[in-house]
């Protein structure tokens, strides 16, 4: 989910400003297109987000309710934020974008149980491409290593072939692993 330009109340950093009370929580809403709010909203109620109403005067917030034992935690960065479920996995990622600009925009990502992650340290310090499988940031698999060979121009087709093996996999093992909603429980 996209959320437009918009400033904060006194400055404050929005992610900062709002914090959960009773199990709600302000989220930015979509305003780019009613078809996709409409589809946000259909994703947060199948994760069992409940929106509760548009924040009052304020169009581009909505009020939510989050499942039991669900909290907002703010991240290392100001303008970083996410929902974590009663397990503590993250389900939901808040950014915001040029804080305090006129730019200033909030991004919301569903996320998914299971992702992959190209191993960028093994590749310097090996020249060898793996994709690493997750599930909730712990490794599950690791694509079997293809050596890269950066001066022949063949890096970005080794990325490519190593993050493609690990999208096979998921998808042998773990079907929807792609849709916000699948895997949870």
């Amino acid at each position: 989910m996209m959320q437009g330009p918009h400033t904060t109340q006194e400055g404050t950093p929005f992610l900062r400003l709002v914090e959960a009370r009773d199990n709600e929580l302000v989220l930015p809403i979509d305003t780019d297109s009613d078809r996709r709010r409409e589809r946000n909203h259909e994703v947060m109620k199948a994760v069992g987000i409940e929106l509760v109403d548009v924040e009052e005067g304020d169009s581009l917030f909505q009020r939510v309710k989050l499942p039991v034992g669900w909290k907002k935690v703010v991240g290392d960065l100001t303008a970083y934020s996410h929902i974590v479920d009663s397990e503590g996995r993250k389900r939901v990622e808040i950014i915001l974008y040029q804080a305090g600009s006129s730019e200033q925009k909030i991004f919301m990502y569903l996320c998914c149980r299971f992702g992959r992650s190209f191993d960028h340290d093994r590749f310097c310090n090996t020249n060898e491409c793996v994709t690493h499988v997750t599930d909730g940031g712990q490794v599950i698999y690791t694509t079997e290593p293809v050596v890269a060979d950066k001066h022949k121009g063949n890096m970005h087709m080794t990325i490519k072939e190593a993050n493609a093996a690990a999208s096979a996999w998921l998808n042998e093992h773990y079907p929807k692993w792609l849709e916000p909603d699948a895997y949870w429980d």
